[in-house]
This record gives C-alpha cells, sequence and structure tokens, in this order.
C-alpha cells in the first residue's frame, strides 16, 4: 500500500489496475472525483484543492491523461504544493511520464510516481487469484488457466467476468472450471457492473468507454437501458427510505448490496429521482424507435456526473 500524496503520478495503460490501485490506497478518503487532463488546467485544479475545509471529507483527485492539463497556472500550483491542503491528494495518470511542464519536473526529481505494469504469465494467474480473493472466494486452478487465455490483455473484461463469476457462484466458496465455461463470454460482452462501477466511483470517462464498447459488442441498448434503470430504482428507493435497507437489498449478493449503499449514500435523492426519471422516459423512446440510443444514454445519466444542482428534466 502506498501512502497517499499531495501529488503523484501513475504510469499506467490499464484501468483495471487504476481502479484496483484507488481502492487499495484511498484509506480514510470519502470522496473520489475524476478529471481527463485535456479538461482542465493547473490553475481549475488548483481551485479544486483550495475549495475544502477542515471539515471537509477527505478527497482524491484523478487527473487522466495528465499530458495534456494546460498550462495555465502551473507556478500557482506549485506554490500549492509548498503547503497543500492536508486532505486533498491529487493523482495524475499517464502512459509515461511527461517530459515537459514544471510540475512533472518537480515529480521527477522527487521521484513521486511509479509504474502500474500490466500482469503476464504466472503476473496475470496471480492477479486473478487476488482478485477472486476480494470478494472472499478461491478459485480452482484450471479455472485460472481459462480466464487467463481468454483475457490475456483486457484486465477490464477479465475483472467484469470475474464479477459475474462471483455472483453466480453465491454462497459457494469456490469456483470451478465448470463455472467458467458456463458464465464466460467468448466474446465481449456488456456486464452491468462495469457501468455501475462507473457510476459509484462519478467516473464519467469510464461510463462513457464502457457503453462505446457495448454498442461496438452489438449489446442491445434496451437491455443495457433497463439493467441500469433497475439498479437505480434501488439505490433512489435506499436514498429515500434508508430504513427499509434490508427489505431493499434482501435479494442482493453482499457485495452488489454494498456497492447500492454506496450509490445511494453517494448522490443526493434529487438527483437520483432525476436521473431515473430520464432513463424511464428514454426506455420508452427507444422501444418507440425514437432517438439515437447511444445519445440517449448519455443524457439520461449526466445528472449524475454533474457537480451542480440537477436542473429540471427536459426531453432531450
Amino acid at each position: 500500500m502506498t501512502k497517499l500524496k499531495p501529488v503523484f503520478l501513475l504510469i499506467c495503460k490499464d484501468d483495471a489496475l487504476l481502479s484496483r490501485w484507488i481502492e487499495r490506497n484511498r484509506k480514510d478518503v470519502k470522496e473520489v472525483s475524476f478529471f481527463r487532463g485535456s479538461e482542465v488546467s493547473w490553475n481549475k485544479l488548483y481551485e479544486e484543492a483550495m475549495n475544502f475545509s477542515l471539515f471537509s471529507p477527505r478527497r482524491l483527485i484523478v487527473v487522466r491523461e495528465a499530458q495534456e492539463v494546460e498550462k495555465e497556472g502551473e507556478e500557482l500550483f506549485l506554490r500549492y504544493l509548498s503547503a497543500p491542503n492536508p486532505g486533498v491528494f491529487f493523482l495524475l495518470v499517464a502512459e509515461s511520464l511527461p517530459s515537459s511542464g514544471k510540475v512533472f519536473k518537480v515529480i521527477a526529481q522527487k521521484k513521486l510516481f511509479t509504474e502500474l505494469k500490466r500482469p503476464v504469465g504466472k503476473g496475470l494467474y496471480k492477479w486473478i487469484e487476488e482478485e477472486v480473493r476480494e470478494f472472499g472466494k478461491e478459485i480452482e486452478d484450471g479455472a485460472i488457466s481459462i480466464l487467463a487465455e481468454r483475457f490475456p490483455e483486457d484486465l477490464e473484461s477479465l475483472k467484469s467476468e470475474i464479477e459475474k463469476l462471483v455472483l453466480y457462484v453465491g454462497d459457494r466458496k469456490r469456483i470451478t472450471e465448470s463455472d467458467v465455461r458456463e458464465v464466460v463470454s467468448s466474446l465481449y460482452e456488456l456486464s452491468p457492473f462495469e457501468l455501475l462501477d462507473s457510476i459509484f466511483m462519478r467516473d464519467s470517462f469510464k461510463f462513457i468507454r464502457g457503453v462505446e464498447r457495448s454498442f461496438i459488442s452489438k449489446e442491445p441498448p434496451i437491455k443495457v437501458i433497463s439493467t441500469l434503470a433497475k439498479y437505480l430504482r434501488v439505490m433512489l428507493f435506499l436514498s429515500l427510505e434508508p430504513h427499509l435497507e434490508e427489505e431493499l437489498l434482501r435479494d442482493l449478493h453482499p457485495f452488489f448490496a454494498s456497492k447500492i449503499k454506496r450509490g445511494a449514500s453517494l448522490y443526493a435523492p434529487q438527483v437520483l429521482s432525476l436521473t431515473y426519471k430520464r432513463f424511464c422516459l428514454v426506455d420508452d423512446m427507444v422501444k418507440k424507435g425514437r432517438g439515437n440510443p447511444y445519445d440517449l444514454l448519455l443524457w439520461a445519466v449526466s445528472p449524475l456526473f454533474k457537480r451542480e444542482k440537477a436542473v429540471a428534466l427536459e426531453e432531450p
């Protein structure tokens, strides 16, 4: 485990590795925010850091494609790093150590970076075993072999399949080779976990990429929309009626129920209500062949990724 620092750079090419690193190192951090480098400047990141008080929850700010951050305010950000807010941490992510920019020069000089390499060979076997263990399960060697052979370079799809397997085996402790042959897709098939995880982490970049992959693989849009609407409804009711938690989550796997609980606490009830209403409207529109399903889905989910208060419902 790495202690979070005021600023730190991860050299990483795989979102699954990034997600695992965050989960393992976000101790006591209540809020995680995601930005793309091309959408922010150092001045904007400085403002994000200063929007913090002693009573605010500890916050991790993740900046993907960090080499694209606009240079405006770079000196200001460097001065901030000399006396940073104790509860704000910046995690910059890039595929290599940027060679230009004063902030990155300081990061290189102080060795405030590390590289997350995609596991291969026996390393991939170990990665699969550790992922399964995170869910309190065990897995047969034969099952690991099938997963490693099927997804040697796509850790995101591999992680998604492991989550499906965990739900499939239920209360059983061990995932077998036959379980894998029964459950795992021969081609990429959208799992709701990838999109739901992005919602629980307020990660619009990951959500958009997941939707794009689902449409490329010809996943029926109505299936994607109805699956997300189902769980958004549970999150909404849980946020409005927390005393009904046991009843609302009774039929969900404990792992999945914990994610729903987190999602319900992460968003204001009015935001969940607006989003659910949009999904109901989009579901009806897609069934009637009105509009582009991709655009409609992004419109429906947009209130969850906005920092400002949700606006009134309007048809796209």
